[in-house]
């Protein structure tokens, strides 16, 4: 109920200050988006944060500048493929701690929007214990606090470890890459299964100097 007049005020207050279709743009997000259907506290604020990037962007090309860049072991989105039932948060870091709670993101890849590959991996008997669920053409989504995100996975494959070529983190092209340990009922292996997904939408952001802090 209390979150429900907090998103209410919010509109009203858009209305006035930024006009009539930018409010029905931050309607939409309130409104159709599951985040107002989950009581998680991280959830709420990136709805927010979301918000209010947009109105200070135009909705367009977003600015490094405005983008709080995750902090290391920092839960900075949710990640999650609903034809599946899957949704878990997403940390910066990917250490034994990071993983054994959610799943972790490599910090040498990039960030949803940054034009950049992203890294992310989860334990096989955990929280990534779905990710063998995941088939062509799923939709992964990874919500942030300055916009949602959108992939198509495209392809699957099991490699060993060291086959993993970190070169294909610097492509300028935004893939996620998602992995977990193989076979899925071994904890401890040498072998990967990957799942690839292409970006298909949401806003993209252009470095000028500087990230917000």
């Amino acid at each position: 109920m209390i979150k429900k007049i907090v998103i209410k005020a919010i509109l009203i207050c858009l209305g006035v200050t930024v006009g009539f279709s930018t409010s029905n743009v931050i309607k939409d997000i309130f409104i159709n988006n599951e985040l107002i259907e989950d009581t998680h506290q991280l959830e709420l604020e990136q709805a927010v944060s979301k918000a209010k990037t947009i109105i200070e962007n135009n909705g367009t090309i977003l600015r490094s500048s405005n983008i709080h860049f995750p902090k290391l072991n920092q839960a900075y989105a949710v990640i999650r493929n609903d034809k599946r039932g899957f949704s878990k948060q997403l940390i910066w870091g990917d250490n034994t701690g990071a993983l054994d709670i959610a799943i972790g993101q490599y910090t040498k890849s990039g960030i949803p929007g940054q034009k950049k590959p992203l890294l992310v991996a989860g334990h096989n008997g955990t929280h990534f214990k779905l990710l063998p669920t995941f088939e062509k053409g799923d939709h992964v989504v990874i919500d942030t606090a300055y916009g949602s995100y959108t992939y198509e996975v495209y392809d699957m494959k099991t490699i060993h470890k060291s086959e993993f070529n970190t070169n294909e983190l610097n492509k300028d092209e935004e893939i996620l890459m998602m992995y977990t340990c193989y076979p899925f009922n071994v904890i401890t292996t040498d072998y990967r299964y990957f799942v690839y997904a292409k970006y298909i939408d949401g806003p993209q952001f252009e470095e000028d100097g500087s990230w917000a802090e």
